[in-house]
């Protein structure tokens, strides 16, 4: 028995998504309005003028802070374009598998073609023999937790890119709780309102924030001011 009856996947991107996955119809935000939003759809100058509509591309310099690319239910067909568009081949029923029990490997390989991808959600459903429906929802987003050269720790808010290849000297966890303890191991029980600190974007910046609310900007060279800070 195949383990779903439909999945829909909503992307999530920092600023612009790649070009390709704008142009695609797969997403229901590429998409145009159905004839019945129209006055006269059938008419020869409606629908001449809807063909020049649909074949205008998205204006991606509009697209600014979290963009969602959603997609309606998939079928084979259309788990095969959505896996392409993300870097990976497959076909058929491997495509729609994959895409339910291997959706991390998805996620990895949409960030590896798209670093600003910041999240996926993955929603399945399956009608029972009852005719139950049963909706399951999976959700990748990625965090970073890192402590820079000078011992100063910090939760980067999914928004916010930053390249590890220039953060040297840095240090990474897999959990809030092991930077914190990293943290507390160097610095001691108290004063961690100075060196526990969140990056996150504030006014279209990314900004650094402390728990004493004291505020640094990032500017053009993100990774170095970060690794710098406290130093």
């Amino acid at each position: 028995m195949h383990p779903f009856d439909s999945v829909r996947v909503k992307l999530s991107f920092a600023g612009k998504p790649p070009a390709a996955l704008l142009k695609s119809d797969l997403f229901l935000e590429n998409q145009r309005s159905e004839s019945s939003s129209w006055c006269d759809p059938g008419t020869a100058g409606n629908t001449l003028l809807r063909g020049i509509l649909q074949s205008q591309p998205v204006e991606v310099s509009t697209l600014q802070g979290v963009v969602n690319l959603t997609t309606g239910n998939l079928g084979k067909a259309e788990c095969c374009e959505l896996l392409a568009l993300v870097g990976l081949r497959s076909f058929g029923e491997e495509a729609a598998e994959l895409m339910v029990r291997n959706a991390s490997m998805v996620f990895a390989a949409g960030q590896a073609n798209a670093k600003n991808l910041i999240s996926m959600e993955v929603t399945k459903s399956r009608l029972t023999p009852d005719k139950q429906v049963i909706v399951s929802t999976e959700t990748l987003e990625r965090h970073m937790y890192v402590m820079n050269s000078n011992g100063f720790c910090f939760v980067v808010e999914p928004e916010i890119c930053l390249d590890v290849e220039k953060l040297p000297g840095a240090e990474f966890f897999i959990s809030e709780d092991e930077m914190d303890a990293a943290g507390v191991s160097r610095w001691g029980e108290n004063g961690s309102q100075h060196w526990r600190c969140m990056v996150t974007c504030l006014n279209g910046s990314s900004t650094i924030m402390n728990e004493m609310g004291h505020m640094c900007e990032l500017g053009d060279e993100p990774e170095i001011r970060l690794n710098s800070f406290g130093g």
